[in-house]
């Protein structure tokens, strides 16, 4: 359950005056010679799209490591599923789809009017992307709770020192 009031972004605190430096939280990093992880090979073609756009950009921030993977793969995986249903309920619409509901309703076995489950799936997939999101800092008020740093010189991956051991 949360507590009090979500916390607002520095940029708008500094628009309102009522930023104030010594209350920045100071967030310390997880340990970054554990490299990126591994993208899981059960996402979605759309999944591995987000995975692809996601990883790089949050590793080269210091916000992501390989005991990250999981968190990142569900934040993947929903954005995935969302995807997957908002394009199914858009082709729903062009196809055959009530004009007026715009494939958000369909009808009952008793002929009412009644929200279409892919509706449902979609919202569903969005609050869980957007709660993902947050946790992992892509949204503007989650990254105003981070203090993101770039990996330290040889911590990405490519060790200078590696040439010279076989």
């Amino acid at each position: 359950m949360p507590r009090g009031r979500r916390p607002s972004p520095h940029h708008l605190k500094l628009i309102k005056g009522t930023f104030r430096p010594d209350r920045i939280r100071r967030v310390v990093n997880a340990d970054r010679s554990l490299g990126k992880p591994p993208p899981p090979t059960f996402l979605s073609a759309e999944a591995r799209e987000e995975w692809d756009r996601q990883c790089d950009p949050l590793y080269a921030a210091g916000m992501l490591t390989a005991l990250d993977g999981a968190a990142l793969a569900a934040y993947c995986q929903s954005y995935g599923r969302w995807r997957q249903a908002e394009k199914l309920l858009s082709e729903m619409v062009i196809d055959n789809a009530d004009e007026a509901s715009k494939g958000l309703l369909t009808r009952a076995a008793n002929g009412k009017l009644v929200p279409h489950p892919l509706a449902a799936i979609a919202n569903k997939a969005m609050q869980d992307t957007m709660r993902y999101a947050a946790e992992l800092g892509l949204t503007p008020i989650s990254r105003s709770r981070v203090n993101p740093e770039p990996p330290p010189p040889g911590m990405d991956g490519d060790d200078p020192a590696e040439k010279y051991f076989d």
